[in-house]
């Protein structure tokens, strides 16, 4: 099963995570190159009708911010950066609220990331949502 992973952002940041393809963390999450990370935007940045899954990055790898980049990119530091190979506008923009079959609660609040349910994974393929726009 593809695996994935969840990264909340919010308007002020997103542009730049999509440009760099690179998103701050703290703790370091546990996934494997090639796993897919989706950009949740934070709802209450949202504009009315707007999905807060919008694009879609493949994991290439996770390293400790030695040379304070995350200072440079995003005005603050954080422990890790995360790195993609890859990032996509997806076709079919998404809240996983909506289409998700899992109980999981994919956190409010402050949470950086989430991994996402295998079930709720293999819905998401399933149904398109990677599709790139």
């Amino acid at each position: 099963m593809l695996e994935m992973l969840l990264l909340k952002t919010d308007r002020s940041t997103l542009a730049q995570v999509t440009q760099s393809k690179k998103h701050a963390t703290d703790p370091k999450p546990n996934i494997k190159e090639g796993a897919i990370l989706l950009l949740h935007q934070n709802l209450n940045g949202l504009s009315p009708g707007e999905k807060p899954i919008r694009f879609a990055m493949r994991y290439l790898r996770c390293y400790h911010d030695t040379e304070n980049e995350s200072d440079r990119l995003w005005g603050r530091h954080w422990k890790h950066i995360i790195e993609a190979s890859e990032c996509w506008e997806l076709a079919k923009p998404f809240d996983i609220s909506d289409i998700k079959v899992s109980s999981k609660n994919y956190g409010q609040g402050v949470i950086r990331y989430a991994y996402v349910h295998p079930a709720d994974a293999e819905i998401i393929v399933k149904n398109g949502y990677l599709t790139k726009a």
